[in-house]
Formats: C-alpha cells, structure tokens, sequence
C-alpha cells in the first residue's frame, strides 16, 4: 500500500513543485513588468516635472514681457492641453498636475486682468502727465510776463528818471528867472522912482520867494540828510541782511554809491572769501542795480524792481512745487 502511494506522492510533490516554479515565474515576470511600467511612470513624471518647471519659467518670464503675454500663454494653452492628454493616459497618481495647471489657467486670467488695469492706469498717468505738462507751460507764459512787466517797470523808472531831469532843469531856469527878476527890479528902482508902490509890492513878492526858496532849500536838505542816513543802511537791498551787510562794510563798501560801483563778480569774490555758504543764501547779481536806484533816492522804481523779484522768486517756487507733485503722482500710479 505505502508502495503503491508512493509514486503518487512524488507526483504530486513534483506538481506542486513545477506549480510553484511556475507561479514564481510568472511571479518574476508580472513584477519585472510592473517595474518597467513603474520605472516608465516614474520617468515619465520626471519629465512631466521639467516640463511643469519650464512651463512655471516661462510663465513667469510672460509677467515680465507684458506685450508678448497673449501670444506666449496661447503656446502654454497647447502645451497644456498636450500634458493634460498625457497625464491622463499615464496615470490617476498625477491628478494633483491638472490642478495646478488650472491654477496657472487662473493666473494667466488674473494676468490679463491686471494686464488691462495697467493700461488703464498707464492712460491715467498719460493724462495726469499731460495736465502737469499744460500747467508748466501755463507757469512758464506767467513768467515771462512777470518779465516783461519788469522791463517795463524798468522802463517806467527810466522815464521817471528822465523827467525828474528835465525837472530840475525847469527848475534851474526858474531859478535863472528869478535871479533876472531881481536884476529888473533893481533896474527899474533906478529908472522910475515914481514905481517906488509897484517896487516894493515886487520886493515884497521877491521876500516871499526868497522866503519859499529858502523853505525849499531847507526841505532839500533835509531830504538830503535822510537819503544820506538811507544810504548808509545796506539792508535795503534785497537779498542782503544784517550779516552780509556787515560782511560788506568790513570790506570797505559802506554806502549805496559804494556798492553800485561793485561787479556781481566782486561782491561774490567778497562774500566767499568770508564765508562761502554766504553765497548760497542770497544771489548779488542785482544789487548794483538796486544800490545805483538808492543813491539816486529813485525809492518808488526800486520797490518796483524789488516787487518784481518777489514775484518772480514765487513763481519759481510754485513751478517747483508743480513739478515735484507730478513727479510724486507719477511715482504713486507706477508703484501702484
């Protein structure tokens, strides 16, 4: 009996035996194929990765070139559509792609809006640019005739100048008269003393004259005292205060006669060799005009030409202040 189940043993025990080769076998070839396919996923998600990365890079290469950015994201919408084919012909496993190339889908949306946003803001700009450019140009036409009002400030006082000259000249004539009327006088106190009333009524009026001329030469020189007291005080002069007028009377320049005879150059030579930051508060290149003005007492033409200065130097203050509120708006809707 043991004999006879022996070899039925052995047979199934061979059986199992190949069975279990075989079973390895197929085994060995389901994993090796397994894997291969493993290994080809796995390259396969690799490139799908330097693909993403390339895709990222010239995504953001895109933000940078704005122009080019429709025709560069049509390309990724084809390279995406052909990763999205092969995504899903690979595996479930790279789902989480797919999401992010939605993602990129909505940057690239995001973009175009801001895209638009830009070049509305940039028109915004455009036209803020343009509105400042109008009122410089506004700024720099007022200028130019606050200059031309001073030219004829300039010439208003010129003309002043003119007829306060033939005035003293009328006046000397008169004077000329006057001397002749007492020559006369003193003729016909010779010729006629039947004219002795009408003599002395003219010697009476002669007193009289006498009197005003004296009055007047009396006013003269009063005037004369108090413009030779103004003379001597420097400050008058635009853009010259106590310390510059003292730096000035060191040097020898102690009246408005004095310093007209000065060049700008001279008293910019001054005012450095004393003290060079003295230079960059006032600007001389006017005072000998001015002094000139002074010492020939020509006080109404020098408020003038000192009013003018005024009006010049705020407007050059308000041209500043325009252009540098440009240029803040400017900077504004660029960091914006």
């Amino acid at each position: 009996m043991l004999m006879s189940t022996t070899p039925i043993l052995v047979l199934l025990v061979s059986n199992l035996f190949i069975g279990m080769l075989i079973m390895w076998f197929f085994y060995r070839v389901t994993m090796s194929e397994g894997e291969k396919k493993i290994e080809k996923l796995r390259t396969s998600l690799k490139n799908k990765d330097a693909k993403l990365k390339d895709l990222k890079e010239k995504t953001l290469e895109n933000e940078s070139n704005i122009d080019g950015l429709k025709t560069t994201i049509a390309k990724k919408d084809k390279n995406i559509r052909q990763i999205s084919a092969q995504v899903k012909e690979r595996d479930d496993s790279v789902s989480g792609l797919n999401r992010d190339l939605v993602d990129l889908r909505d940057t690239r949306d995001n973009l175009s809006v801001q895209l638009d946003k830009r070049e509305e803001s940039i028109g915004l700009l455009r036209d803020q640019i343009k509105e400042k450019d109008d009122s410089i140009k506004q700024l720099e036409e007022d200028l130019n005739t606050l200059k031309e009002e001073k030219q004829t400030s300039i010439t208003r006082a010129e003309k002043a100048e003119t007829m306060i000259q033939e005035r003293e000249k009328a006046i000397e004539e008169k004077d000329s008269s006057i001397e002749l009327m007492r020559e006369d006088l003193t003729a016909l106190e010779k010729k006629a003393q039947d004219a002795l009333t009408r003599a002395e009524a003219a010697e009476a009026c002669i007193a009289n004259l006498e009197e005003a001329l004296e009055e007047s030469a009396q006013e003269a020189a009063s005037q004369k005292t108090r413009i030779r007291s103004m003379q001597d005080d420097l400050s008058v002069i635009d853009g010259i205060g106590p310390r510059i007028s003292s730096v000035l009377r060191s040097a020898g320049i102690t009246s408005f006669s004095k310093l007209a005879e000065r060049e700008p150059e001279e008293i910019h030579g001054i005012l450095v060799a004393e003290n060079p930051s003295l230079t960059r508060l006032t600007d001389p290149s006017t005072w000998h005009e001015q002094a000139r003005m002074a010492a020939d007492a020509e006080w109404e033409d020098l408020r003038a030409l000192q009013d003018s200065f005024k009006e010049e130097r705020r407007a050059k203050e308000q041209v500043k202040l325009e252009i540098q509120d440009a240029v803040a708006d400017a900077t504004i809707v660029v960091q914006s």
